[in-house]
C-alpha cells in the first residue's frame, strides 16, 4: 500500500532500540500509566528510578512527580519540586496552578493568622500568574474538585475581576490552554466532537505517518516525544471510533517481519488498540445502562471479557494491568446491569395505600400499602410476585409519598420507585 511506505522505510532503517533506552521507554509510560490510574505512591516511586535520565528532565514529568506529591499530602515536597520546575519553566500554567493550591492548602492549615495572610497572598499571586498565562482560572475556581480549597479566593469578587484582566491581559494559543473539565493524566476519555464515519479513508494514511514518526524518535532516543507521539495515536483511535483499531492493525501487519524487530513499538501501538476497543465498549454498556438496555449491557460486557482474555496472552505485564482495570470497570457496570434487570422484572402489583401517620387524633398511626396482596408496613420485606410464597429479605418497603400516589423500596441496597396499580 502505497501510503504506508514512509513507515517500511523508517522501520527498515532502526535495527533495535538499544537496550538502555528500551528500558527507559519502558519505565516512562509505566510512569504515566500509574499517574493516569492516579496510583500517586506508585508514580513517585518510579519516578526516582527514573532520576538521572532524560525523561526525568522533562517538564511534564516533572510535572506529574509535583502533583504526586501534592495528591500524597506531602506540601513541602510538593512545593520544592514545583519551585524547581518554575525556575526552568517560568509560565508552565499547570506548575503554577499546583503550586497555588499547595499554598492554598498551607493556609487553610496555618495556626497563625500572619501565617495563613501569607499563603492565601502566595495562592493568589500564583493564580493570577496562571491566569495570565492561559489557565481558565475562574472555571477552576468554580470546579468541584477546587471549590472548597479555593472557597475563600472566589468569593472576593476584587480577586475574581483580577483574573478576568489577567486572563485578557496576554493571549494564548487555545492548544495550549488547560481544559479543567478533562485530566491531563486520563487517557480514557474521547474528544468531545462529532465521531467521523466508521472507515475514514484517510485514516491509514495519518497512522502510517504517526508510525514512521514513532520510529524516527525512538532511533534518536527521544523518549519523552516518543510517549507524546503515543498519546496522538490513542488520540486518533479514540477519534475515529470502532474501526480505527482494526485501521492500526492492518497499518501495523504491513510492516511483515520487520515490525518484529522493534517490540517496544508494537507493544504499545498494540496496547493503544487493546484499551481503544475496551473503551469503547465501556461507552456502550454506560449508554445501554442509560438506556435501560440491559441485555444489551451485558453484550457489552461480553466483548470486554474478550478483549481482556485476549490482553492477557501478550507476554507484557501491562498488558495483563491493562485488562485487570478495564475488567475491572466492566465487572462494576455489569453489575448493575444485573442488578437493574432483576429490579425491571419484579411483579409489584399495588392495589392499595393508606397515609395514616399524618392523621390527627390517631395513635400508633401507620403508613401502609398493598402490595402483592400482602398488607405492609415500611421496613416489611415483600413479595417478589404475586405467585410468591415467602418475602425476599433482599427487597423491602423503604417509603411511602405523602399523597399515597408511588412507594419506594429497596432491593439488594439499590432504591426505586412505583407507582400504584404496577
Amino acid at each position: 500500500m502505497h501510503t504506508l511506505r514512509p513507515t517500511i522505510v523508517a522501520l527498515a532503517l532502526l535495527a533495535a532500540l538499544p537496550a538502555r533506552a528500551e528500558s527507559e521507554f519502558v519505565l516512562l509510560n509505566t510512569y504515566r500509566e500509574a499517574a493516569g490510574a492516579e496510583r500517586w505512591g506508585e508514580t513517585t516511586r518510579i519516578f526516582a528510578q527514573l532520576r538521572g535520565t532524560p525523561a526525568a528532565e522533562d517538564p511534564g514529568v516533572r510535572c506529574l512527580h509535583a502533583r504526586a506529591l501534592l495528591e500524597l499530602d506531602r506540601l513541602d515536597r510538593a512545593a520544592a519540586a514545583l519551585d524547581s520546575l518554575l525556575e526552568d519553566e517560568p509560565r508552565h500554567v499547570e506548575a503554577l496552578f499546583l503550586l497555588a493550591q499547595v499554598h492554598a492548602k498551607r493556609a487553610q492549615r496555618a495556626p497563625d493568622p500572619h501565617a495563613r495572610q501569607r499563603c492565601w497572598r502566595e495562592s493568589r499571586a500564583l493564580l493570577l500568574r496562571s491566569a495570565a498565562s492561559g489557565q481558565f482560572v475562574c472555571r477552576d475556581l468554580q470546579d468541584p474538585r477546587h471549590a472548597e480549597l479555593f472557597a475563600e479566593l472566589a468569593r472576593d469578587p476584587r480577586f475574581v475581576v483580577a483574573v478576568l484582566r489577567a486572563s485578557r491581559a496576554q493571549p494564548v494559543s487555545a492548544g495550549a490552554l488547560h481544559d479543567p473539565f478533562r485530566s491531563a493524566l486520563r487517557t480514557t476519555e474521547a474528544p468531545r466532537e462529532a465521531l467521523p464515519p466508521a472507515y475514514d479513508p484517510e485514516l491509514e494514511a495519518r497512522l502510517g505517518a504517526l508510525y514512521a514518526e514513532l520510529v524516527q524518535l525512538a532511533r534518536e532516543e527521544r523518549l519523552s516525544e516518543l510517549v507524546e507521539t503515543i498519546e496522538e495515536v490513542r488520540a486518533l483511535l479514540a477519534r475515529y471510533g470502532p474501526a480505527a483499531a482494526d485501521a492500526s492493525r492492518k497499518v501495523r501487519g504491513c510492516g511483515g517481519d520487520m515490525l518484529r524487530e522493534f517490540d517496544v513499538l508494537v507493544r504499545m501501538l498494540k496496547l493503544q488498540e487493546w484499551v481503544h476497543e475496551g473503551n469503547g465498549a465501556l461507552k456502550a454498556m454506560r449508554q445501554a445502562l442509560e438506556d435501560a438496555e440491559f441485555d444489551a449491557a451485558l453484550e457489552a460486557f461480553a466483548e470486554i471479557e474478550r478483549i481482556a482474555e485476549a490482553m492477557h496472552q501478550e507476554p507484557d505485564p501491562i498488558f495483563a494491568r491493562n485488562a485487570e482495570g478495564l475488567l475491572a470497570r466492566g465487572r462494576h457496570l455489569a453489575e448493575r446491569a444485573r442488578l437493574h434487570r432483576e429490579i425491571a422484572a419484579l411483579e409489584l402489583v399495588i392495589s392499595g395505600v393508606v397515609v395514616a401517620s399524618q392523621a390527627r387524633g390517631i395513635e400508633n398511626a401507620y403508613d401502609s400499602a398493598i402490595v402483592n396482596d400482602r398488607i405492609l408496613r415500611i421496613g416489611d420485606a415483600v413479595f417478589r410476585s404475586p405467585r410468591s410464597n415467602e418475602a425476599d429479605p433482599n427487597l423491602t418497603l423503604e417509603a411511602i409519598s405523602p399523597e399515597g400516589t408511588t412507594l419506594t423500596f429497596s432491593y439488594r441496597g439499590t432504591k426505586f420507585v412505583r407507582g400504584r396499580g404496577r
